[in-house]
């Protein structure tokens, strides 16, 4: 199990001890019967700065070509070997994993691969540490063939904090009507849905997909966890109430169909309590 979030503190002190990677017992039922090995990584899940090569990052690319004049290719691998040096200091054994990414990279893959492939290519060329292409898999089988000892951890990582009075707690209880209506509205979406396949969808009639990309986009972990900020849960909140206004119509018209072919006629069919509906939308 590898992940970047761990309390500030904790990562400081982990990061003094070589203690970023545990046996992590978490069931105290189980004992070591459900132990996984885990890592907390040093800083993000991010590279080490400098590494970032995203086509409007600022990293140093690496500079090979003989006909310029700014080479700079031993400049490049020895910034690569100092940062690898820096993070085997506060890892166990002599394999480290680089995460090569973040949020929102990868738009123009093509810039990060170049430079990864030279460097790779430069720094094995130089010999001070070996550079490859990984998977977790792949490092973890390497970390275990190193027969090396792990701390044991058998409480958990809660609570979290990136720094000082800046918890990431309440994932399970904060903005509660937030949450209440996303449950709701996901039900809402399962049965208009399952009436708009049964009747087939109608030209004059939007349909469900906005409620399901609201629904979608909600599931955020800045989402459905409340740990967003008002504004942004107001936006989340309106996005819902208009999916569930259009699918709404595709209910009533679905109900309004059926209901005629049973010589039936429901004019005054009531779908949900709308005050509450617009109760949960003004407080979420």
């Amino acid at each position: 199990l590898y992940f970047a979030r761990i309390d500030y503190q904790d990562r400081a002190k982990r990061r003094n001890e070589k203690h970023l990677e545990v046996v992590w017992r978490g069931s105290r039922s189980l004992h070591s019967t459900s132990q996984i090995f885990t890592s907390a990584f040093p800083t993000h899940y991010s590279p080490p700065d400098g590494f970032q090569f995203e086509v409007n990052d600022d990293s140093i690319p690496v500079q090979d070509d003989p006909l310029l004049f700014d080479n700079n290719v031993q400049k490049r691998v020895s910034d690569f070997v100092a940062a690898a040096v820096a993070q085997a200091n506060v890892t166990r054994a002599n394999h480290v994993m680089w995460t090569m990414g973040d949020d929102f990279k990868y738009q123009y893959a093509d810039s990060w691969f170049k430079q990864m492939d030279k460097l790779i290519h430069y720094v094995n060329l130089d010999g001070r540490v070996n550079a490859l292409y990984s998977t977790p898999s792949i490092y973890t089988d390497a970390k275990y063939a190193t027969m090396d000892s792990w701390p044991v951890k058998t409480d958990d990582f809660f609570p979290y904090a990136d720094a000082a009075n800046a918890y990431w707690t309440g994932y399970f209880t904060s903005r509660p009507s937030f949450k209440g209506y996303i449950r709701v509205m996901s039900g809402y979406y399962l049965a208009a849905r399952q009436l708009e396949f049964l009747m087939g969808r109608s030209g004059s009639i939007s349909g469900t997909e906005t409620l399901a990309d609201a629904l979608a986009i909600a599931q955020h972990h800045d989402g459905v966890s409340g740990t967003e900020k008002q504004h942004v849960a107001a936006d989340y909140t309106k996005r819902l109430h208009m999916g569930y206004v259009e699918a709404e119509k595709v209910v009533a018209s679905s109900v309004a169909s059926l209901s005629s072919k049973h010589g039936k006629s429901l004019t005054n069919f009531q779908q949900t309590t709308r005050s509450q509906e617009e109760n949960v939308y003004n407080w979420a």
